[in-house]
């Protein structure tokens, strides 16, 4: 063989190779899949933190109670919520029930049960808002329990409130016109309360303070016509009254009496509104 067939013999062989290679041949690893990473997820965004919730308003009201037990009146000043409408007594929370907001009054509502002897709750005015000179009337509505000494009653009455402002203001007030549904708790049991329509309450004396009013030296107290009709409070009679004036114009009153005597007893709490 001469150098010339042998490097011809060379040159084809080498040329084969770089074919063989070129066409994937011999190992198949180009049909093998193509492993691609996958894209980077995006980098989501911080979960947005809500603002902290407003700090909750409160407004101070007076609470007007009455103790059943002790025929005490007082007053105490209470938190309302302008948020949810609730009262807070000694850091737990008692509803305004809408329903039991006297006919007429914008300042002065009743409470549930629930709160004890708080019955009423009003916004009680500035002492400047009270006038300081003339007259004035309040009509309104009472919720009164009467013990004549052998029954007792719970009764709705007509409230009218006569006042007169000065430098030795005072108040009376007249309770009449039994309403309709009363009971009459006996020791028969529980019955509808027949008005005769001589039911009568006076309370007259009260003292007027600024924006509130209470009982004074001179208050005095009578109830006739109930059960038998003759005067049930006789004797010692003790007297607790407790009331302020509502709103910025001091035209509502809101008030509890106790008040007992030696033939029976009586607690009113009532409400009333300058026409």
């Amino acid at each position: 063989m001469t150098f010339l067939d042998f490097f011809m013999r060379a040159c084809v062989a080498t040329l084969f190779c770089v074919t063989l290679i070129a066409s994937g041949g011999g190992g198949g690893a180009a049909n093998d899949p193509v492993v691609v990473a996958p894209p980077e997820p995006p980098t989501p965004d911080p979960t947005p933190v809500p603002p902290p919730p407003p700090e909750e308003t409160f407004i101070t009201v007076t609470g007007i109670s009455i103790d059943s037990a002790t025929l005490t009146a007082a007053l105490q000043d209470l938190d309302l919520s302008q948020d949810d409408g609730t009262i807070r007594i000694e850091d737990v929370r008692f509803a305004i029930d809408p329903s039991h907001l006297t006919a007429g009054m914008s300042n002065i509502g009743h409470l549930e049960a629930a709160a004890g002897d708080v019955k009423l709750v009003a916004r009680q005015s500035s002492a400047v808002d009270v006038p300081q000179s003339g007259t004035a009337e309040f009509v309104g509505s009472a919720v009164v329990q009467v013990n004549d000494g052998s029954a007792s009653y719970a009764l709705t009455m007509d409230a009218t409130t006569t006042i007169n402002f000065g430098s030795n203001a005072s108040m009376d007030v007249v309770y009449d016109n039994v309403g309709g549904g009363g009971q009459m708790i006996s020791i028969d049991g529980i019955d509808d309360y027949a008005a005769s329509g001589d039911e009568l309450i006076s309370l007259t004396g009260l003292q007027i303070d600024g924006a509130v009013f209470s009982d004074g030296g001179d208050t005095s107290a009578s109830a006739t016509g109930f059960g038998g009709g003759g005067e049930i409070l006789l004797g010692d009679i003790d007297i607790s009254v407790q009331g302020v004036f509502a709103g910025d114009d001091a035209d509502e009153i809101g008030a509890t009496a106790g008040i007992s005597g030696d033939n029976g007893e009586l607690l009113i709490i009532w409400t009333g509104s300058d026409p």
